[in-house]
């Protein structure tokens, strides 16, 4: 499992290559990268994107359907960009919790 707390988030070890399996970010527990929206649940959680060439993140925010916020953010990459993305489920949280946590993992990863 890939662990990444308590230092700037870069890059993922393997840059290019999409896993497919747990790793901690902050201080919770994501899935993926996927590349794909079928591959996850249409349920409300934390989705952070990545540039899929360099694993770079991109973005990290709440919504209530990572399934649809993913299809977005496919559809919405410049060309050339392919972005992947892991999510982590937040179901039965609400919309401001699920904020304030991904505003502490973003803080978890700034130096």
């Amino acid at each position: 499992m890939l662990t990444i707390a308590k230092a700037q988030f870069k890059s993922f070890p393997g840059a290019g290559e999409v896993a497919n399996q747990p790793f901690v970010m902050g201080s919770e527990t994501f899935l993926g990268p996927f590349k794909s929206s079928v591959e996850v649940n249409d349920a409300p959680g934390l989705i952070a994107i990545f540039n899929a060439d360099s694993m770079q993140l991109l973005n990290l925010y709440q919504t209530v359907s990572v399934r649809a916020s993913a299809v977005l953010e496919i559809g919405a990459a410049p060309e050339n960009t392919t972005v992947a993305f892991a999510v982590h489920y937040t179901e039965g949280m609400a919309a401001h919790s699920r904020s304030r946590l991904a505003s502490t993992i973003l803080a978890e990863l700034s130096i």
